[in-house]
């Protein structure tokens, strides 16, 4: 089991927004690799990144709901 934790930044009205989070693996180290993805609630779009070296991700989305997942690492 991999651990995300996540956070959004944005501004009150605005159209748009940032996702960043942090992939970590139970014992709390950074996973690599992982891939991160963000689905939209309302129109299913989906999209997918990979973490960095040090577990960091970051994806733009547009306002809205999401639902966010992992994949494992290949």
């Amino acid at each position: 089991m991999l651990l995300v934790m996540a956070s959004c930044s944005s501004v009150f009205a605005q159209a748009s927004g940032r996702l960043r989070g942090v992939v970590r693996s139970p014992a709390g180290a950074p996973v690599a690799g992982a891939v991160v993805v963000v689905t939209n609630q309302v129109t299913r779009k989906v999209r997918r990144v990979r973490s960095a070296a040090d577990g960091t991700y970051s994806v733009s989305l547009e306002a809205g709901a999401y639902r966010v997942t992992l994949d494992q690492p290949n």
